[in-house]
C-alpha cells in the first residue's frame, strides 16, 4: 500500500502523486475512505451521505483519474464477471455501438476537466520508457536537440529520434525559455533553405535571397535552381511579400 495510505490519521490531505499510488489504493478488497478511514465496497453513497461531497470532488481532492470508479476490487471483479456473462448471452454488445461512442465523445467535449497530475505523471513515464529512459528530459537533452537541428534537420525529424524528446517537448521548452528561443531562431535562420521548407518555417535570410535574385532579373526556374527548392516556393513567398507591401524591407 502506498505511503499516503499507510500514514493513518484522517482526513488525509495529500493527494496521490503517481499512478502506482492510485493502483495500490484500488488493490485492496475494500476501499478506504481517505476522509474518515472507513472501508467500503463502494464510496459513492458514503461520500454523499457522510461527507456531503460528490465522487468527482473526491477524485479531484485526491488526484484520482476521472474515469476511475470508486468501487473496491471485490465489487469491480463482480461487475466484470456480470458484464462478461451478459456479453456471452448477447444481452450487451462486445463493443460500444457507434451511437454510444458518439455520446461519450460529446460528453467529453461538454464536460472537459483538467488532467490529474497522476495521469500526467503516468503519460510522462510511458513517454520516457519509449525512449529507454527513467529521468525527465533536461537542458543537455534540449541542447543536443538543437545541435541536431543545426546539422540540417527539422524539429519533427529530430523529434523522431529514439534518444531525443518529442517535438512537443522541444516546442514547450522554447515557449517557456525566451533566451533559448532566440538561440533556436538564430540556428534556424542559418540552416539550408530546403530544411526550412521541410520544417515549414522559412527565415528572413531566405526571403532576402528571393527578393535579391528576383530584383536582379532572375527567372523563377533560375531562382529555384540556385536556392535548391521547388519553383513554387520562392514564387509564392515573393507574391505574398508583394501583396503585403513588404518587398522593400528585404532589398
Amino acid at each position: 500500500m502506498a505511503d499516503i495510505i499507510v500514514k493513518r490519521g484522517y482526513p488525509i490531505t495529500k493527494p496521490f502523486e503517481t499512478m502506482d499510488e492510485v493502483d495500490d489504493y484500488f488493490a485492496e478488497e475494500k476501499l478506504t475512505c481517505l476522509l474518515c478511514g472507513g472501508k467500503y465496497i463502494s464510496l459513492h453513497a458514503h461520500l454523499g451521505g457522510s461527507h456531503k461531497i460528490t465522487a468527482d470532488k473526491y477524485r479531484e481532492q485526491y488526484g484520482i483519474p476521472w474515469n476511475r470508479g470508486l468501487a473496491a476490487k471485490s465489487m469491480r471483479d463482480k461487475l466484470s464477471r456480470i458484464i462478461k456473462d451478459q456479453r456471452k448471452k448477447g444481452i450487451i454488445p462486445h463493443r460500444p455501438t457507434p451511437e454510444h461512442i458518439e455520446k461519450m465523445q460529446a460528453a467529453r467535449k461538454t464536460n472537459s476537466r483538467p488532467m490529474q497530475n497522476t495521469v500526467r505523471d503516468n503519460i510522462s513515464k510511458k513517454a520516457l520508457k519509449t525512449h529507454g529512459r527513467t529521468e525527465r528530459w533536461g537542458k543537455n537533452d534540449i541542447e543536443e536537440f538543437l545541435n541536431r537541428i543545426k546539422s540540417g534537420r527539422t524539429i519533427t525529424e529530430v523529434g523522431k529520434d529514439k534518444d531525443m524528446p518529442c517535438r512537443e517537448i522541444f516546442y514547450k521548452y522554447i515557449r517557456d525559455n525566451p533566451e533559448f528561443n532566440q538561440k533556436f531562431l538564430s540556428v534556424w535562420e542559418n540552416v539550408q533553405f530546403d530544411v526550412q521548407i521541410r520544417g515549414q518555417k522559412t527565415g528572413e535570410r531566405f526571403k532576402r535571397a528571393i527578393v535579391k535574385l528576383r530584383t536582379e532579373g532572375k527567372t523563377w526556374p533560375e531562382i529555384s535552381k540556385e536556392l535548391n527548392v521547388k519553383e513554387s516556393t520562392p514564387k509564392n513567398i515573393w507574391h505574398k511579400l508583394k501583396i503585403n507591401g513588404e518587398l522593400d524591407q528585404y532589398k
